[in-house]
């Protein structure tokens, strides 16, 4: 780490840096113009790539940085510091017009009858069979919705939302305003001091930073809008920022300066694989045969109480109520398999690699959809074969495997579960009643007890088993950087 903001410190000497902070004034409303943002003007040339050339970024044939040569110190500042990431090739479409919520509430996975201005979620754009046509973070505002798209994915979730509003005789309209605005990412538990080392005061708006994923606030940064949310992609506290193109390169090189660590793609596609977030083309295909989103793990960016109107809802809910095919995991090997590899469980196929990447340390990550027939109960530490190298089976910190709804639903009827071991019972009348409600006082008292007891000793072995678990963690990390 030290060694990372050194070579920083250094480079920064050799450009020139605008002042190390800034003043941002709250905007007072998120209007379709993005706050002052003139989508219509014509496109920008920034200086960003050229703050990040000077930083020593290396970058593909699409210009996009993928590495700053810093892989190992940027994957650990994940989890201990922060890390700074220009997301700008992520697309930014806008959906404007009456029917922009009922559009994504019908023909999306996600329940968007509660969410409000200033808040925002993450949703699957389905097709007819349930599939994925892009998994997207989503901002509300008042009178419109940005959509954070898969890279490369753009014009595909255009037609998407044109072909359903015409479909649904809906009147949107759509946009993409990529090339007007750059797209920061802040990642680690040290970004939220980042951020408010730029702003002087976290807004409000953005709430604690940890419950309040998807809330976002504009704010003006050098006269121009920053859409400041928070969400960094992956289950890590970070923070997404959204900023007008022309002074993107001063921002990165102002975060850059406050001890972030900087992240290129490939270091984003390590995390991204360890974490266990799905991407398209991956672990998001298309096809009725294809593996599910509820598959994949996204069962928090969908809902199954809405009113379903569409068939590709439909066959997810009736997947879902059927039981799932397969699930998605992560593998960690010594040595590297191939994505469409088939894994084998006593010596039968059960399920295929559908990424996979490689540490600085040298582990080797994928992620696999296992077969739930040939390995019903899959858990952590088994192992697997692909062709003669063991792969062991890992968690993944991005998957969920509950609707929020049946997790809420559950705490619900365990808490009534112990309603009714506390004894309520209905009021005792006639003679001796007073004895008898002594008496049941004193039952009450001594269940009261007895249910503090095993609160105790459940509590005691939930906290010894996340010690093992930490412990474990700890070791698997460990072996990963």
């Amino acid at each position: 780490m030290t060694h990372q903001h050194t070579r920083i410190t250094h480079r920064f000497n050799s450009i020139k840096l605008p002042a190390a902070s800034c003043q941002l004034v709250v905007c007072k409303s998120l209007d379709m113009s993005f706050g002052g943002m003139d989508i219509s003007m014509p496109d920008i040339d920034g200086d960003l790539k050229s703050v990040e050339t000077e930083l020593g970024a290396k970058f593909n044939a699409a210009g996009v940085p993928t590495t700053f040569g810093t892989a190992r110190q940027a994957l650990e500042a994940t989890s201990s510091g922060a890390v700074l990431l220009d997301r700008s090739h992520w697309p930014r479409v806008l959906i404007a017009g009456r029917d922009r919520i009922p559009l994504l509430q019908k023909y999306s996975s996600q329940d968007f009858s509660e969410l409000k201005s200033g808040q925002g979620c993450d949703t699957i754009l389905l097709d007819e069979d349930g599939r994925a046509v892009d998994f997207v973070t989503v901002f509300l505002a008042e009178s419109h919705i940005m959509m954070l798209v898969s890279p490369g994915n753009s014009s595909v979730v255009q037609e998407w939302a044109k072909k359903r509003a015409r479909e649904g005789e809906m009147k949107v309209m759509v946009s993409d305003v990529s090339s007007k605005c750059g797209m920061l990412t802040l990642i680690g538990p040290e970004s939220e001091k980042v951020l408010m080392e730029l702003m002087g005061t976290l807004p409000p708006a953005l709430g604690d930073g940890i419950t309040s994923y998807g809330c976002h606030t504009l704010l003006k940064f050098r006269g121009t809008p920053l859409l400041v949310a928070v969400g960094c992609g992956v289950p890590c506290l970070g923070y997404t920022l959204i900023v007008d193109e022309t002074v993107a390169g001063d921002l990165f090189s102002i975060l850059a300066s406050k001890n972030c660590v900087l992240m290129g793609d490939e270091e984003w596609e390590t995390l991204r694989v360890q974490v266990g977030r799905p991407a398209l083309g991956h672990e998001l295909l298309q096809g009725l045969h294809a593996p599910s989103p509820l598959e994949a793990g996204l069962y928090h960016a969908a809902s199954v109480s809405k009113v379903i109107g569409f068939e590709g809802m439909k066959k997810l809910a009736e997947e879902e109520a059927q039981g799932l095919k397969r699930q998605l995991w992560g593998l960690t090997s010594k040595a590297p398999v191939m994505v469409g590899s088939t894994l084998r469980h006593q010596e039968k196929d059960a399920g295929q690699i559908t990424s996979s990447t490689v540490t600085p340390n040298n582990i080797h990550l994928a992620l696999a959809y296992i077969n739930l027939e040939e390995v019903p109960e899959p858990e952590p530490g088994m192992v697997l074969e692909v062709g003669n190298v063991p792969a062991t089976l890992s968690t993944l910190p991005f998957a969920t495997r509950q609707f929020l709804g049946d997790v809420l639903r559950s705490e619900a009827q365990q808490l009534s579960a112990l309603d009714s071991s506390l004894g309520r019972t209905q009021p005792v009348t006639g003679p001796g009643a007073e004895v008898m409600a002594q008496l049941a006082a004193l039952e009450r008292q001594r269940m009261l007890e007895e249910a503090a007891l095993q609160e105790e000793n459940r509590l005691r072995h939930i906290q010894d088993a996340q010690e093992r678990l930490e412990r474990w963690r700890a070791k698997q990390l460990g072996e990963v950087l």
